[in-house]
């Protein structure tokens, strides 16, 4: 198994060494931690894993907390996460009928460690169906309003 910038699923590794952070404080943030770098463009074969989250606050673990619930705090929790494995994106969107995709996330952490413009994102998630996903990425991220 991998040590750094990977996820893994049942045994199953995967490399993502791209990162990517969306909307960063003008909506929900979504972090994507991928194979491919991202952008509207982009089109192949892709493994990812994505959070919705706010902040990025170094040394400060984050769990999943559905947004829309009561004691919501963007500095505490992430909203959403998922994973694509073995999947394939066409012009920066993801094709939901190649290979495994789960939006259905139940409770997990996350991590996050800076050091200069080097992140690091530690993470343990479980979904639906009892699906563990552990990983974590090591490296810069693009950042994009």
């Amino acid at each position: 198994m991998p040590t750094s910038n990977y996820f893994s699923i049942n045994g199953q590794s995967f490399n993502v060494t791209y990162g990517l952070l969306q909307n960063y404080r003008t909506d929900m943030g979504e972090l994507w931690l991928s194979s491919i770098p991202l952008n509207d463009s982009v089109s192949g074969k892709v493994d990812l894993i994505y959070f919705e989250i706010d902040t990025l606050i170094s040394g400060r673990t984050y769990t999943f907390y559905p947004e829309d619930s009561t004691g919501f705090d963007r500095t505490k929790y992430f909203s959403e996460a998922g994973y694509v494995y073995n999947g394939e994106i066409k012009r920066g969107e993801i094709d939901k009928s190649i290979g495994t995709v789960n939006l259905d996330i139940r409770s997990g952490k996350l991590t996050v460690s800076r050091q200069g413009d080097e992140y690091q994102f530690d993470y343990s998630l479980q979904f639906g169906n009892e699906q563990m996903v552990n990983g974590n990425y090591r490296g810069k991220i693009s950042v994009t309003q």
